[in-house]
């Protein structure tokens, strides 16, 4: 608020009449002007977003103060704001874009995070200071695109641990904000896929002359990149039957195998066993494991 002391032309008077006005016209505004002892008045002009022209003046109009100019110097602050989470490329899934209001933002290991902000003023060069993990603070660039609106700063990094980032905003002129809206950032993890037999049953009996089928169900929460079934006679093990998938590989597979004791050559007293492994498109693959 801005508090103009005037002299008091009249002491005895308890209340003036204050014109308010902007240069070319004057709006009337009836405000109590407290009287001091040292005959002083004085009130306060709240939420002033324009410059003023202000002149106090009695009732009857006998007396009036010089004009007094009030100019007005505006801080940036972040009008609305906008993340765009765009998730690693071996997801196949598109940028995630949504209004920010920094209440926290969850992104997969790996993912490009954008922050844009729009303030009520032209924008020079501000930080965006990020605090992950035990390392340093590292300070980014907030600071308009070259073809972007000058009163929108934006800043990327890649989410690599949970966190917080801390926006400092600056306007053309290096004034800061009053505030430094912060948030926090919750990074996930891709998970190792699932992997599972849906047949046989565990320690299961089958006809030597009949074939039968084994049958795995795998999934990942991104995608797959291969499912493998491995056979073995009393531990020894032949090469796997192998699924492989092109691309960001599908997120649910079921592998069925006709198998044929027979085929295998297996006699009586034999040990036939099984086990199945999944493994993932993550760049660093994700391997899971069934029981024998």
């Amino acid at each position: 608020a801005l508090e103009p002391e005037l002299l008091l032309l009249e002491p005895d008077r308890q209340n003036l009449d204050k014109a308010v006005g902007y240069p070319g016209r004057i709006v009337e505004a009836a405000l109590e002007m407290l009287v001091q002892p040292s005959k002083i008045v004085h009130n306060a002009l709240e939420d002033v977003r324009e410059p003023l022209l202000v002149t106090a003046v009695t009732p009857n109009q006998r007396a009036r103060s010089r004009h007094r100019e009030l100019g007005v110097i505006l801080n940036p602050t972040i009008e609305e704001a906008w993340s765009t989470v765009t998730p690693p490329d071996y997801t196949g899934l598109p940028p995630r874009k949504a209004a920010f209001r920094f209440t926290g933002l969850q992104a997969l290991e790996g993912s490009s995070v954008q922050f844009r902000v729009r303030s009520n003023r032209p924008l020079g060069s501000g930080t965006l200071t990020t605090h992950f993990g035990e390392g340093d603070a590292q300070r980014l660039k907030l600071r308009p695109a070259p073809d972007g609106e000058p009163n929108e700063a934006i800043a990327t990094f890649t989410a690599t641990d949970s966190g917080r980032v801390v926006f400092d905003l600056r306007d053309v002129g290096g004034r800061a904000a009053e505030t430094e809206p912060a948030s926090s950032i919750t990074v996930t993890r891709d998970l190792a896929p699932q992997v599972s037999f849906l047949s046989p049953m565990e320690d299961s009996f089958v006809v030597a002359e009949f074939a039968f089928d084994v049958v795995v169900q795998s999934s990942d929460d991104y995608g797959l990149r291969k499912v493998r079934l491995f056979t073995g006679i009393n531990g020894e093990y032949d090469d796997p039957v192998e699924i492989e998938f092109e691309g960001v590989g599908e997120r649910r597979h079921k592998l069925s195998e006709a198998i044929s004791l027979l085929a295998l050559a297996a006699n009586p007293g034999d040990i036939v066993t099984f086990y199945a492994e999944a493994i993932d498109n993550c760049p660093d693959p994700n391997v899971s494991r069934t029981k024998m």
